[in-house]
């Protein structure tokens, strides 16, 4: 019998007696295991430090996670067929093909793994037994492995390095963010975002309450970050509740277009709520935007905002008036008369909606999806509750009808 290095006749015997292929799905679910402390660790550091969503991209780790979960799938199709060398196969494929990148993806998270310390050597002596070309491939892609080792330590090193550098370098963001919203800073920038420019906010929560999951605040960062693409931002997290971004555009109407193609997306969150504030250029604008946010985000969580998403013009005027509710309501009583009894609320969502479209009958029917003569009659009657209140004093109606709506919910 010929020998193997490395090789032992306890080890042999144990992998007899243990059957030839039982161990390649425990193989796949540590490698498994291996590529969810990645993801873990990962989003541990994101959580605790606060770093920037593109971290997970910017360490190529979620790229290495995907290689492990490919790695496993292997392993797990072995098993499935019942071929003991199919780990062994996969091993020699990755370095006959001169794919150092992934053969470090395998050799160091499968070396931590069962297979490199418990199976790799039977696998190699059974190969031995079977087929002599097979023992000095199986060989050669043992020794090739083995010096990618060293490769493989300092490439985690440097992945371990740059997560501290990151890490600190949020941390230091974080410090200049409050630095600025607290008017305790004169920097021109934070980091790379330039605070001269015109300021774009979205914050986002959870719409009942509740801590940000780290998967909706990947996605929800990665998709803001999408639109924004091309323009600085600065993520900011100030508990585990909400999520902050700034978007440095480079004038008002620019910032305008961001913010409309950022709500038409956010508003597909059924879940999540948002505010959306523009201010002008400097520090004091950067301020104003998330004083702005924080205005809609406490507005909507007192009242009903009747969708999820807000932009701090659409709340001003009603939480400025709602801040005195009896004078808000005395002040609805006394501009819809009639009107405001419950049972008349579609006469006045009607109202509403037409003056919302400066009169318009058309765009008040389709808006609300009703027959231009059904307008024409609830106008009518509603009309008839106001009596000339409507003619004489069309703004005050048209505030007291959105203030009913708040005052309501």
């Amino acid at each position: 019998m010929r020998s193997c290095p490395m090789v032992s006749i306890p080890d042999l015997e144990s992998t007899a007696a243990g059957g030839s292929v039982y161990w390649l799905a425990e193989v796949a679910a540590a490698i498994r295991r291996e590529a969810d402390e990645i993801a873990a660790s990962v989003s541990i550091a994101l959580d605790d430090r606060r770093l920037i969503p593109t971290a997970m991209g910017e360490l190529g780790f979620e790229s290495l996670r995907a290689n492990l979960l490919g790695i496993a799938d292997t392993f797990e199709i072995g098993h499935a067929v019942g071929t003991p060398l199919a780990a062994l196969r996969v091993v020699n494929a990755i370095a006959e093909a001169h794919l150092p990148d992934r053969a470090i993806t395998l050799v160091y998270y499968v070396g931590q793994s069962i297979l490199w310390g418990q199976h790799i050597q039977p696998l190699i002596l059974q190969t031995c037994l079977a087929q002599d070309q097979q023992v000095e491939r199986s060989t050669a892609a043992y020794q090739l492995m083995a010096a990618y080792l060293e490769q493989v330590e300092a490439s985690i090193h440097s992945y371990k390095q740059r997560t501290r550098e990151i890490g600190t370098r949020a941390v230091e963001i974080e410090r200049e963010i409050l630095a600025v919203l607290d008017g305790d800073s004169t920097a021109e920038r934070i980091g790379a975002y330039p605070l001269q420019a015109w300021h774009l906010l979205v914050a986002v929560w959870k719409l009942k309450g509740g801590d940000l999951t780290q998967e909706e605040y990947d996605r929800i960062s990665a998709m803001i970050t999408s639109i924004t693409h091309g323009y600085h931002s600065l993520t900011f997290r100030p508990d585990k509740e909400r999520l902050t971004i700034w978007a440095a555009a480079p004038d008002p109407r620019t910032a305008t277009t961001l913010k409309d193609e950022i709500e038409l997306c956010l508003a597909q969150e059924s879940e999540l709520a948002a505010a959306l504030s523009e201010g002008e250029a400097g520090r004091e604008g950067f301020r104003e935007v998330f004083r702005d946010a924080e205005v809609v985000r406490r507005f909507a969580g007192q009242h009903d905002m009747r969708r999820a998403v807000a932009s701090f013009d659409d709340v001003a005027l009603p939480a400025l008036l709602l801040s005195d509710r009896r004078l808000a309501t005395r002040f609805v009583d006394f501009h819809l008369k009639a009107l405001a009894r419950p049972e008349h609320e579609e006469l006045r969502q009607t109202l509403l909606a037409y003056l919302a479209v400066n009169g318009s009958i058309a765009d008040a029917s389709r808006n609300l999806d009703v027959h231009r003569n059904t307008i024409y009659h609830r106008l009518d009657r509603a009309r008839a509750l106001l009596a000339d209140h409507l003619a004489h004093r069309p703004f005050e109606v048209h505030v007291a009808l959105r203030l009913k709506q708040y005052l309501d919910g």
